[in-house]
């Protein structure tokens, strides 16, 4: 992996944070302790041959948002994560999937941990009118990538970057990656299911 600078943990480290049923069927998990962009290594991963998996950074040094925005994340403490998946059908159709995403993960907030964020068309998560997380949804024939990032905790050098005021979650309620990321798992696996229903009974 030349993009990175660190080599992936054992998946024993990572599986530490998913509790019984919650990892989700067949993916498998990979863990860096730092990475240039979890998308990017998600696509190697696919050209590489896997079929299902899910890249999670402690730290990401060169992430990116839509039409090729940066995507500023070098503190810890946050979620980095993305998941690939090599066959979404011919049929699916993955293009409000960001939002539809991003509704349901704003739901899991609310109803796990009593965070109310909100959802601001295309792929922004918000709360108190600040911006803290986004969905990227990208794609190649049946490929698919979905990389999440959600600021868990303050970055101080996050809102010279971004246009946008920016937020994060600790500012109603401290959460750690590893209470998180399952949950975030368990509604992706849920919603990649019923999109790869559908496209294949079209």
């Amino acid at each position: 992996m030349d993009s990175n600078r660190s080599t992936w943990h054992g998946d024993d480290e990572i599986l530490k944070v998913f509790h019984g049923n919650d990892m989700p069927h067949g993916f498998t998990v990979r863990h860096l302790e730092e990475a240039e962009s979890t998308q990017d290594l998600a696509w190697e991963l696919l050209r590489g041959g896997e079929k299902k998996a899910i890249v999670i950074a402690d730290r990401q040094l060169a992430g990116r948002g839509r039409c090729g925005r940066k995507w500023h994340g070098a503190a810890r403490g946050n979620v980095y994560m993305s998941v690939a998946v090599a066959d979404m059908g011919l049929n699916c159709d993955l293009s409000t999937f960001a939002f539809k995403f991003a509704a349901r993960v704003a739901e899991m907030f609310s109803t796990e941990f009593s965070v109310p964020l909100a959802v601001k068309a295309p792929n922004d998560l918000m709360l108190n009118g600040k911006k803290v997380g986004g969905i990227l949804v990208e794609t190649a024939r049946t490929m698919a990538v979905i990389g999440i990032g959600i600021n868990l905790v303050v970055d101080e050098n996050l809102q010279s970057h971004c246009a946008q005021p920016v937020g994060s979650i600790e500012s109603v309620k401290s959460l750690a990656p590893g209470d998180v990321i399952p949950r975030i798992c368990a509604v992706i696996a849920t919603m990649l299911g019923e999109e790869i229903a559908k496209a294949y009974v079209r």
